[in-house]
């Protein structure tokens, strides 16, 4: 009898079956992912629209940025990085922003028909800084110093502008001395025993109303120039006309330069800066002004005026020249 056929083991079958089970599985895995995505890319894009490019919107996933709080609102300044490595060996005093003039009609521009002084100087700034300047005139026909001392402690507008400006012209004093020119003229002398009482309570006054705009002030840094004059009275061509001749000239002359020194002492106890005009209109004193002077002999014309915007702008701090480096 045949020997019967002994079946063979069902291992490859088995092996089949192992095979075939983690294919399945894992059909099943990429079809559970792929229809995960499809659904967040169908979230992830607006397709409305015919034709319109798909706007990205932003996914769950995403962390949104926090809104800012009141502090961020304001807009942020993008500060482009220097084209020079190489910072300034010192910084450049802070520009000079407004230019306050005190004082009488010489302040004023009385009888010039030109651009006062103040708003000269305000212009000369300008256009050497490359920044706006304002310019502030005060200036007031026949004021005295103690006219003006007492607006100082009086007016709060005036004030306001003083604390405000960080340069300031005064000049004042000549008005004060009209007795002695009365004197000098009705009598035909007024000698130093005449006119010092005169000058010494206007410097008095002057010194008083320097320290209120020091106090004004509050300790910043200020440019305070205090002019002098080339006469306190009329001058030149005119001056000689109408009021004595060479006798008047010099008796004038040797007034106005007794109340220069008292005007610079006021300036020097307040470490103002005193400028000096008399040299500039006439030199040693034998110069004469006429040229520079208006009509009536006792204001500066353009030039003069022109002249004295030049010599106050020469007395303020320049920037200093930055520095290089090897």
């Amino acid at each position: 009898m045949p020997t019967p056929r002994r079946s063979t083991p069902r291992r490859t079958a088995r092996r089949r079956a192992l095979v075939v089970i983690p294919s399945l599985v894992l059909v099943l895995l990429v079809g559970v992912v792929g229809v995960a995505i499809a659904r967040r890319l169908h979230q992830s894009v607006d397709w409305s629209g015919a034709g319109s490019r798909p706007t990205v919107v932003e996914t769950p996933t995403e962390r949104a940025s926090p809104s800012p709080t009141a502090t961020d609102r304001s807009p942020r300044r993008t500060v482009a990085p220097s084209s020079d490595p190489t910072p300034s060996a010192s910084p450049s005093p802070a520009d000079y922003h407004q230019v306050l003039g005190l004082g009488d009609s010489v302040t004023a521009g009385t009888n010039c028909g030109c651009t006062d002084f103040v708003t000269q100087l305000a212009g000369m700034l300008a256009d050497q800084q490359d920044t706006d300047v304002s310019a502030v005139n005060r200036g007031v026909n026949g004021a005295t110093a103690a006219d003006l001392l007492s607006d100082l402690k009086n007016d709060d507008d005036l004030r306001s502008t003083v604390a405000q400006s960080d340069v300031i012209v005064v000049t004042i004093g000549a008005n004060d001395l009209s007795p002695s020119l009365d004197t000098y003229q009705q009598n035909g002398s007024c000698s130093s025993s005449c006119y010092q009482s005169g000058i010494d309570q206007m410097g008095s006054d002057l010194d008083d109303l320097l320290g209120v705009i020091r106090q004004l002030r509050h300790g910043k840094a200020t440019a305070l120039l205090v002019t002098n004059y080339w006469n306190v009275f009329e001058d030149g061509s005119v001056g000689a006309k109408d009021d004595g001749g060479q006798d008047y000239l010099d008796w004038s002359d040797a007034i106005t330069r007794a109340a220069n020194t008292a005007i610079c002492d006021a300036a020097a106890s307040n470490s103002a800066t005193c400028v000096d005009l008399y040299g500039p209109f006439k030199g040693d004193g034998s110069q004469d002004p006429t040229d520079l002077l208006a009509d009536d002999g006792d204001h500066p014309n353009a030039a003069g005026t022109k002249l004295i915007a030049q010599v106050l702008d020469a007395q303020l701090e320049r920037p200093t020249p930055h520095a290089t480096t090897q």
